[in-house]
């Protein structure tokens, strides 16, 4: 037999009850449906709960981060890893999977920006 819903069991005993005249219970009926329905949302809440912690950065960390692009890049302009040679493995060990992705989304986003200056600054010198 299929599942029953909580909603069909409440109308099953409602109708039941009503057969019956049996009222005495109704109270605790309420009260049981209620918590279950509370302690089903209390934990979903529970799972959801999430901590964000955010890292500022400033410019002298991205001028670091640029000369770190820059030595990679004039090092070899087909570099196939070069997000694995940036990456900081002391923060990176010690973040949650969502919070790496974000690291990793970050970090591709400034060593782009970066790839892009060091290919202008190259065309300013040649041109």
């Amino acid at each position: 037999m299929a599942k029953i819903s909580e909603f069909k069991k409440l109308a099953l005993m409602a109708k039941q009850r009503l057969k019956e005249g049996n009222y005495k219970d109704v109270k605790n009926l309420k009260s049981n449906f209620l918590n279950s329905y509370y302690y089903k949302n209390i934990s979903s809440i529970k799972k959801m709960n999430a901590e964000l912690n955010f890292v500022l950065i400033n410019n002298s960390d991205n001028d670091n981060f640029n000369k770190k692009v820059f030595e990679l890049l004039s090092q070899n302009e087909d570099n196939f890893t070069p997000i694995r040679e940036l990456c900081d493995y002391s923060i990176y060990s010690k973040l949650n999977e969502t919070e790496k992705q974000n690291y990793i989304l970050r970090l591709c986003e400034k060593y782009n920006k970066a790839k892009e200056l060091y290919f202008k600054n190259i065309q300013e010198k040649i041109g």
